[in-house]
């Protein structure tokens, strides 16, 4: 059987064809929940807690006990809802391996099997070769990553049906706030469609009033400011940071991929292939964040690349000695965004810090 979408999931069930083994896996933890969710209620009207749902819990599990669940039937009728979660596969011996591949051709019509990892797998050989397996003998539903586009239409649509108006702009502007975790976005926007009152648009001064922003957004504002010239509203993005207790090296971290991302654009700029190609060339980067580009682009016309490159060989010296000098952290970071905006200026480093 080929790997399925959520789409096609949501059909199985709406039929009544939903019996058998799935692994579901992947990047989005809300999506995969909701997956699980929807077999486990479609199994049983009880849903979690009836008498056909069997719940085993991550390394502990013995596969002997999920098959004596598997192929047990609630004297009440109906079918019975296994659920396995994170079975540590790639540490399975070749005997638990041969019985969890006998389990699929277990499961009696009404009953499904679920193998939920909460977490991201490894695609090890082992890894494969179970993948395969589900493949072959059930259903494989992989839970990507939303990309930006993706997580913006959902937010609109969230917020229409709240009662409130969110346009793309601001969608957008809370993905970057906030990052592409789908469990947190729809908690902010929960909290956003609360404080506005009914009918009332959603607006970025509500995001930023009210949402906690990522280390990587709020570096990108400092580094928005840096290129404005704004070395005051810099310095006090730098000490929101300190005050929210981000570490140093996490901080520098970020300052580096912010400026890292205004290089590759202004590079892509000026080459054939364009923006767009960065994230199809670095999609660990740029996969479900590509509106990191989409801000580098509309910054990178007030800066030069050899003033991006000062401020990277700047970025790099800071980072080592961050890492190795024991002098207090705080300051380094503070002449590191100074440099960065002498430099931005007048494409010089400041030689004193």
């Amino acid at each position: 059987m080929p790997a399925i979408t959520e789409k096609d999931l949501r059909i199985h069930v709406k039929s009544g064809d939903f019996s058998g083994a799935y692994l579901i896996c992947g990047e989005d933890a809300y999506r995969k929940e909701a997956a699980v969710r929807l077999l486990q209620g479609a199994v049983s009207s009880e849903g979690f807690g009836g008498f056909g749902a069997h719940i085993f819990d991550s390394k502990d599990t013995d596969l002997d006990d999920v098959a004596e669940a598997v192929e047990t039937v609630p004297l009440t009728g109906g079918g019975s809802c296994v659920t396995v979660r994170d079975l540590p596969f790639d540490s399975l011996s070749d005997g638990q391996v041969k019985k969890l591949k006998a389990l699929p051709g277990l499961v009696p019509p009404q009953s499904v099997l679920i193998f939920w990892q909460t977490g991201e797998l490894k695609k090890t050989s082992r890894m494969r070769s179970i993948i395969k397996l589900f493949d072959e003998k059930g259903y494989v539903l992989e839970c990507a990553k939303l990309t930006s586009s993706e997580l913006e239409r959902l937010l609109m649509q969230g917020a229409k049906k709240r009662g409130c108006v969110m346009s793309s702009a601001v969608a957008g502007y809370l993905v970057q706030s906030v990052g592409n975790d789908l469990n947190l976005l729809l908690r902010e926007l929960e909290k956003l469609c609360a404080y506005a009152a009914p009918t009332a648009e959603i607006t970025i001064n509500h995001i930023d009033l009210l949402c906690a922003k990522t280390l990587e957004a709020t570096a990108f504002d400092l580094s928005r400011a840096l290129l404005a010239g704004d070395m005051p509203r810099a310095l006090g993005y730098l000490d929101i940071l300190f005050n929210q207790r981000a570490e140093p090296v996490m901080i520098m971290g970020a300052l580096n991929t912010a400026f890292i991302d205004l290089y590759q654009v202004k590079l892509a700029q000026k080459s054939a292939r364009g923006v767009n190609e960065l994230a199809v060339l670095f999609p660990a980067a740029y996969k479900g964040r590509e509106f990191r580009l989409r801000n580098a682009a509309n910054r990178t016309q007030s800066v030069t690349l050899p003033r991006l490159r000062v401020c990277l060989k700047y970025l790099h010296e800071a980072d080592k000695l961050l890492k190795s000098s024991p002098a207090p952290k705080r300051p380094l970071l503070e002449r590191t965004v100074l440099s960065l905006g002498l430099a931005l200026k007048t494409g010089v480093r400041n030689q004193g810090a």
